[in-house]
């Protein structure tokens, strides 16, 4: 939910007072489906993407072996995320 004070002009409902001072206060509702991105398209999505390996990842903590990282399975609703665990 987003809050918006003067002139706001996307609104879905609107509070007002015409005998107040006060500005119009705004209250507007964000569908799901509108913020909701398609990553179908994005490389990191692909069924055959992989991480490099632990070994050659410029990241002192995965080179050296004190993190690793697995991806997750894939959802298109959202990006592809990486589970980091540590090792120690």
């Amino acid at each position: 939910m987003s809050f918006y004070s003067d002139n706001a002009s996307d609104s879905t409902s609107q509070a007002s007072n015409s005998n107040s001072s006060q500005p119009d206060i705004t209250i507007t509702s964000s569908n799901s489906a509108e913020r909701s991105k398609d990553y179908s398209t994005s490389i990191y999505n692909r069924p055959n993407y992989k991480l490099e390996a632990d070994s050659d990842s410029p990241a002192y903590i995965f080179k050296n072996g004190l993190f690793t990282r697995t991806l997750q399975p894939i959802n298109i609703s959202k990006e592809r995320e990486i589970l980091v665990q540590c090792t120690t």
